[in-house]
């Protein structure tokens, strides 16, 4: 090949690669250990679905990445939900925004989740575009410091809030049918009636129990005294029983969904 050619071949390699790699599109994905796997290096929740998959929440408290993660057995793989690439679920500048607590499913199979600063609901079924956050609904979600989640035979969803940052904590009721919301503490600003007690203003656990006759109770344990305060739907009244040094009297809830059914 004569070497006036050889060199115009060589040109015309040249230019083809450089239009190539100018018409091409990059893209980078931001992994960390707040959106991969478990996530992060603190787990406070677990959730098995009805397909035997469990959801997990984890964060990592040092840089406030985190959420929960589904690990989907069948393809051997996680799938994640995590504030690095979820901005709804809080910004890491907002302290507990991304911190799981608890999740619960209720009867259609939609997840809810407690959060150190609010909380989510997640529909399995829709995927990602369900997720949201709730904690604009309500000021006390904010600052409440949530711990526990419960859902109760009537649909409604209770929050049990243990308060943050020097904010008091207490209980939130969620009813979705309604969209509607309802808190209740006590302390130096009491506030929900239906016979709440002004000496409880953090509660750590919350479970509801069916009665055998219909309609159910909520127990609700004091994390800031040696109260129990129950709630009846029939009523819709709490009653408060103060721990007593006496054989059968109930100190706290022992964890999480701690009914005898």
């Amino acid at each position: 090949m004569p070497l006036f050619t050889s060199a115009r071949l060589a040109t015309l390699l040249l230019t083809f690669a450089a239009s190539s790699a100018a018409a091409q599109s990059y893209a980078w994905r931001y992994y960390r250990p707040g959106n991969t796997g478990i996530q992060g290096d603190f787990n406070e929740a677990v959730h098995v679905g009805p397909d035997g998959d469990p959801y997990i929440g984890g964060y990592d408290p040092g840089f406030e990445e985190g959420g929960f993660a589904k690990f989907a057995q069948a393809q051997n793989r996680w799938i994640n939900y995590s504030n690095v690439d979820l901005p709804v679920i809080g910004h890491p500048n907002l302290t507990g925004t991304a911190r799981v607590s608890d999740i619960a499913a209720d009867a259609q199979g939609k997840l809810w989740m407690s959060t150190w600063r609010g909380a989510l609901s997640f529909d399995p079924a829709v995927g990602v575009a369900s997720l949201a956050n709730h904690a604009g609904a309500l000021p006390a979600l904010v600052d409440g410091g949530a711990r526990d989640v419960e859902i109760a035979p009537d649909g409604s969803v209770w929050f049990a809030l243990v308060g943050f940052g020097g904010s008091q904590g207490g209980l939130v009721r969620h009813v979705p049918a309604t969209n509607s919301w309802k808190y209740w503490t006590g302390g130096s600003a009491p506030q929900g009636g239906n016979n709440w007690p002004q000496l409880v203003w953090s509660v750590r656990h919350v479970s509801a129990q069916p009665k055998p006759g219909g309609g159910y109770l909520v127990w609700i344990d004091s994390e800031n005294s040696g109260a129990t305060v129950v709630y009846d739907s029939a009523t819709q009244a709490f009653t408060t029983t103060d721990f007593q040094f006496t054989p059968g009297s109930i100190l706290e809830l022992p964890g999480k969904d701690s009914t005898d059914d």
